[in-house]
């Protein structure tokens, strides 16, 4: 066989397995792709399953901090009203506040009057059927209170309240509204401006402004001082 020949041969060899060696690092290559592919695809599984976990702790944290909250705010809403109405309807009769769980996605709540009945129960009324507006008002009154007093950071300024003893028709019980709200006043370190048409809280106004109507319709205003500013 001549050396030509077997040159040939040769570069006809060399060639198929220089094409052979091609088709063998790209099929590698594809592989390794596809390796880098399938490894990204379980790094994405294990980190989906991580956040999932952690969505799960952080849900479960959510509802706990919720929980808590409201039953923070449940608290706060009825010692607050349950004050005021010992204060001005007397001391066996109790607010209890509470979320309704029920309505999650239309969130509403429960205001109940509990009152000593007997030594084994107590009489429980809806807010809106307990001794018409005149609880309803002191009620509100309560509850407001609870608000300001839970707002941060804390609100400046005066408070104004209006008409607050609108149903409130016992003399006694505006006497103890009055007596209620200097307390109040006192307990949050703040002034309360009230408007309203009921003498019987006069008395207890640091100071007292009167608006009185005259002829033609003009307004004359008289100041009255009750309690001194030490």
């Amino acid at each position: 066989m001549s050396i030509e020949l077997l040159r040939e041969q040769y570069k006809e060899i060399h060639s198929k397995v220089e094409n052979e060696r091609d088709r063998v690092n790209i099929a590698i290559g594809k592989k390794e792709t596809i390796e880098k592919q399938i490894q990204q695809e379980i790094n994405d599984r294990d980190d989906m399953q991580k956040n999932q976990t952690l969505y799960q702790k952080t849900g479960l944290f959510c509802s706990a901090m919720l929980g808590h909250a409201q039953k923070s705010l449940e608290d706060t809403f009825s010692n607050i009203g349950s004050a005021a109405l010992n204060k001005i309807f007397g001391d066996d009769k109790k607010l209890k506040f509470s979320f309704d769980k029920n309505k999650k996605k239309n969130p509403s709540v429960n205001i109940e009057i509990s009152q000593y009945w007997d030594k084994d129960d107590d009489l429980i009324t809806d807010i809106m059927e307990a001794e018409g507006g005149a609880m309803i008002d002191i009620v509100a009154l309560g509850l407001r209170l609870a608000m300001i007093k839970m707002i941060s950071p804390e609100q400046k300024g005066p408070i104004f309240l209006d008409e607050i003893c609108r149903y409130i028709a016992k003399n006694e019980s505006i006497r103890a509204t009055g007596e209620f709200l200097r307390e109040v006043a006192e307990k949050l370190d703040k002034q309360l401006i009230i408007i309203t048409h009921t003498p019987e809280l006069f008395n207890y106004a640091d100071k007292l402004f009167t608006f009185d109507i005259a002829s033609k319709k003009t307004i004359t205003i008289k100041e009255q001082i009750n309690y001194e500013e030490e």
